[in-house]
């Protein structure tokens, strides 16, 4: 929730942006669901970033 609310963005503005439902952003975000590596591009590409990137980001949190 850090990186959303680091970019500005809310659940409901991420949602929109990859046109996802509300309550999976939700979901993914307290680990409810898994997401395949075609949703972590479009997480990325709502965020502005590379996949990569949000990797990246997701590794350096988890350690």
């Amino acid at each position: 929730m850090e990186f959303i609310l680091s970019r500005g963005l809310s659940q409901e503005k991420l949602a929109e942006l990859g046109d996802f439902e509300r309550s999976y952003i939700s979901k993914v975000e307290n680990g409810e669901r898994a997401i395949q590596f075609k949703t972590v591009v479009r997480f990325a590409e709502a965020f502005g970033i590379k996949p990569s990137e949000l990797v990246s980001l997701y590794e350096r949190r988890s350690v």
